[in-house]
Formats: structure tokens, C-alpha cells, sequence
């Protein structure tokens, strides 16, 4: 399990499969190898050999249909995984593409009154 794990951080460690991760996460449906392409705006064999390691790691599963290969989160049941997911599903798009404005997860405070911590959050 902890050899999985690194795997998955590993495959997570490249700024384009996080990225492309990241897509299939907000996606909430499976997406087409031509869909993902099209929203990283990169060559179509790059994109699909990250889906293959994101695949490699757990990440995604591969589904095929017809003529086409079809990407999905894996359903996670294991707590770290279920948070990895989270920390990346809720990066805002502009942590990807800087010069496009938020539109949302705008920074907040949120106050521990039973520790009088304040955490400043920044997304």
C-alpha cells in the first residue's frame, strides 16, 4: 500500500499530469483522450501517455468503448487517497492558468474558537 501511494504522488509530481489530473477530477464523468487534449492544448500522444501513468498509479481508470479510450477518477475508499483527491479537486483553475481570473474559493479566514487559532486561507 505505501509503495502505491508513492506511485501515485510520483505520477502526480509532473505539472502536466497534475494538471490533466486535476481535469478528469472536475470533470465528475469519464472524458474522451480528444476532450483532454483539447482542454491542456497539448499534443495528443503527451496527453495520453500521462493518462497511461496516471492509470499506472491508480489514479484513473481506463475504459474503453467502440473505437475510443475514455478516462475517470478512480473511486478512492483509502482516507490518503480520498485526501490527495481532495487537495487537488479543489485547486482553483488559476492555479494552472494564472493570467485567468478566479472565479472561485476565494480567501477566507476561518476561525478555531476552541484553539483562538485563525487560519488565513489563500487559494
Amino acid at each position: 500500500m505505501k509503495e502505491t501511494y508513492i506511485n501515485a504522488l510520483k505520477a502526480l509530481s509532473h505539472p502536466n499530469r497534475l494538471q490533466l489530473f486535476w481535469i478528469v477530477l472536475n470533470a465528475g464523468r469519464k472524458i474522451s483522450i480528444t476532450e483532454a487534449t483539447d482542454r491542456m492544448n497539448a499534443p495528443q500522444e503527451e496527453v495520453t501517455n500521462d493518462l497511461e501513468t496516471l492509470h499506472k498509479a491508480g489514479l484513473v481508470i481506463l475504459e474503453k468503448e467502440t473505437n475510443c479510450l475514455y478516462y475517470r477518477a478512480k473511486e478512492q475508499v483509502e482516507y490518503q487517497y480520498q485526501a490527495l483527491e481532495n487537495s487537488i479537486r479543489f485547486l482553483p483553475d488559476s492555479f494552472f492558468n494564472p493570467d485567468k481570473e478566479q472565479t472561485s474559493l476565494p480567501s477566507d479566514t476561518l476561525d478555531d474558537n476552541e484553539n483562538g487559532i485563525k487560519w488565513q486561507y489563500h487559494y
